[in-house]
């Protein structure tokens, strides 16, 4: 069976609406006034629409057809970008990939980047690229501040500190 209109827009009225299967009697679409709409795949509700939004129920894939995870994006270099307008500057945090590295950026002029753990901020990243910790750096390899080589430092093994200004090298005891 068909349903033609050839004259124009096919206006269906009604305050709840449902569209299923013939032979399973599964749902495709349900939709029900002030209540929303949900679209189903196999007889399972897949998504929704909300009084806030909407709702996936399931993995999103962009540029996936087979998402193996809540949000899976494939492409040459996939990006997600969170960006806030309220303050008119529009402050930005990006993450991607290339074929050789993963990148997380906050890719706006004077932006901070801030690393956070149980709401505190752990470290600063600035953007002059000047790095605030908020608590003690523990090191478990060498340290080398300037230098090729900073075989004398190793955590807290020795108390030794290698600096390489230029030509001049000097250790701090």
């Amino acid at each position: 069976s068909y349903i033609t209109n050839s004259t124009g827009y096919l206006f269906i009225q009604s305050d709840d609406f449902s569209l299923g299967t013939k032979t399973t009697g599964e749902n495709i679409i349900v939709a029900n006034v002030n209540d929303g709409v949900d679209l189903f795949f196999d007889g399972t509700k897949r998504f929704e629409t909300t009084t806030t939004g909407i709702n996936v129920i399931g993995n999103i894939g962009v540029g996936d057809t087979s998402a193996d995870y809540e949000l899976e994006i494939h492409g040459a270099t996939p990006q997600i970008r969170l960006e806030e307008s309220a303050s008119g500057g529009s402050k930005r945090l990006d993450i991607w990939v290339d074929a050789s590295n993963a990148y997380i950026g906050a890719n706006q002029s004077s932006q901070t980047l801030l690393f956070q753990t149980s709401g505190t901020t752990a470290l600063t990243l600035d953007s002059s690229q000047n790095a605030t910790f908020a608590g003690d750096i523990d090191v478990s390899g060498d340290v080398n501040i300037g230098a090729t080589s900073a075989s004398n430092l190793h955590g807290s093994q020795y108390s030794d500190l290698l600096i390489d200004v230029g030509n001049n090298a000097n250790y701090v005891h």
